[in-house]
Parts: structure tokens; sequence; C-alpha cells
């Protein structure tokens, strides 16, 4: 995941909220090794973070990867980076109403926001 694709998810992704909701253009860079070691602590630790982190899409994505283990972490540190950029453009009261989860950063055609993602930044 390149920095500029992040990115232009990101400036995507707020496009359609309204600029009061808006803080900034939030920017994310993560380090995959340091993703990829919290992963690896214990299976128990792996499924409690996936869920808290990721979209039941992004969730069934990552177990369909989980075989090739560099491609399943490096896809689960694309999905962190894109959603902390995300929560640190957004204002302080919709911070405290973000949960990672409820975002899903598969393009499916589209980069616009939907459902309740939609609802926080509007």
């Amino acid at each position: 995941m390149s920095l500029t694709r992040s990115i232009s998810f990101t400036q995507a992704a707020i496009s359609k909220a309204s600029i009061a909701n808006i803080r900034g253009v939030g920017i994310d860079l993560v380090h995959v090794p340091r993703i990829a070691a919290l992963l690896s602590r214990k299976p128990v630790y792996l499924a409690k973070f996936t869920r808290r982190v990721l979209h039941d899409t992004e969730y069934n994505r990552a177990l369909s990867m989980i075989e090739n283990r560099k491609r399943h972490d490096l896809f689960i540190a694309r999905c962190w980076s894109i959603k902390e950029a995300l929560f640190k453009s957004l204002d302080e009261r919709r911070q405290s109403d973000f949960q990672m989860r409820d975002w899903n950063t598969i393009d499916a055609g589209s980069r616009y926001l939907s459902g309740h993602a939609l609802a926080l930044v509007c």
C-alpha cells in the first residue's frame, strides 16, 4: 500500500462529509513488521485485534489470506493505516464515535462512505 493510495482514499472518503466535521487531512504511516509482530503473538490476540479493527468484509478477506502470512499482515496493516488517517481527519466529536470496524476499506468500485460510516461524518 503506497502512501499516495492511502491519502487518496482518505481524501475521497471525506469528500462527502460536511466540512465542519473535518479537522484536516489525516496521514498515517505504519511499519508492517510491527503489525506482523503484534499479530504473531497469540492466536487469541490475532482474533481479538482483527475483530476490533476490521469490518466484516475485511475480516473475511483477511481470513482468506491467512495461508500467506506476509500478504495477510500487509492487508491488516493497510486497513489500520487508512482508518487511522481517516480518524485523524475528523473533529473531536466524530472521533469519539469512531469505531474502526464500522469502516470498510476494501474498494468495491466506489470510494464513498455509506451507512453508519457516512452518518458519523455527516
